[in-house]
């Protein structure tokens, strides 16, 4: 029991904290995975699934509405349960990918409890009272995250890995492809958010030289990256240059005005 509950603490913790300290990625398995098989006295075994479930899970990141699968939830999970039946690495990949794709619906319960004292924000927010938002950001926030996050890592790992199988083999097909496809569609509608500040006529061509480069040039994600780092760093010396001897400009031409 003690292990459940050292490794629900450990989950729990690094999820706020990531949220307090503004998305430091602290929630990746490359750091949560060893950090629980230290925990369990088998730092190895945590090291060498994170960094494999880093490279499985590199591209399960959150953008817009899309909720990707809970990398944290299932590497941790797996990791302990790993260790705890002695079965070693293999069975961390069996265990860890089906529990991050169910666990991906913590996020979407969350979201759902938390709408409900959203009335409770904005009546707050009307009256700028502070501590009231305060108040509900660690209650409803900060709070709802840690228990949620403890009890669902805890009473997996509490339960073992029987148990946590004969779960997610309940659950039926029709629910299961009904999350295939939101999940599919998810993503979509978050990229979409993401494309409403590019559609504009200040950022529209900077976004069609991208669709460019990767479409007819067929230029991979690193170079892209690096041309789009020159350009930044042109425009905004030459607008700092630019903006400058302008500044420098109209000071003589105030220097030679009070000179008359």
């Amino acid at each position: 029991m003690h292990e459940a509950l050292i490794v629900g603490l450990i989950v729990a913790l690094i999820v706020v904290t990531e949220r307090i300290l503004a998305a430091p990625l602290i929630i990746r398995p490359i750091v949560t995975c060893p950090l629980v098989g230290l925990a369990l006295g088998d730092f190895q075994t945590g090291l060498l699934a994170g960094a494999t479930l880093e490279v499985t899970f590199m591209g399960a990141v959150q953008i817009g509405a899309s909720l990707p699968a809970d990398a944290t939830v299932g590497g941790a999970i797996g990791v302990a349960l790993a260790v705890m039946s002695g079965r070693g690495l293999e069975s961390v990949m069996v265990i860890a990918l089906p529990v991050a794709v169910a666990a991906s619906t913590l996020k979407l319960l969350m979201f759902t409890v938390r709408s409900y004292y959203m009335p409770l924000a904005e009546k707050y927010a009307r009256e700028a009272n502070v501590k009231g938002l305060i108040m509900v950001d660690i209650v409803g926030g900060l709070g709802l995250q840690f228990i949620i996050y403890f009890l669902v890592t805890f009473g997996a790992i509490y339960a073992g890995a029987p148990a946590v199988e004969a779960f997610l083999d309940s659950i039926p097909d029709v629910v299961m492809h009904g999350l295939d496809v939101a999940a599919g569609i998810l993503p979509a509608v978050g990229f979409a958010y993401l494309l409403l500040p590019m559609l504009k006529k200040d950022t529209f061509l900077y976004f069609l030289l991208g669709f460019i480069l990767v479409s007819y040039m067929g230029l991979g994600t690193v170079p892209i990256t690096i041309i789009a780092c020159v350009i930044a760093f042109i425009i905004t010396f030459e607008l700092q240059k630019n903006g400058g001897a302008q500044k420098a400009k109209a000071d003589d031409d105030e220097e030679g005005l009070f000179d008359e």
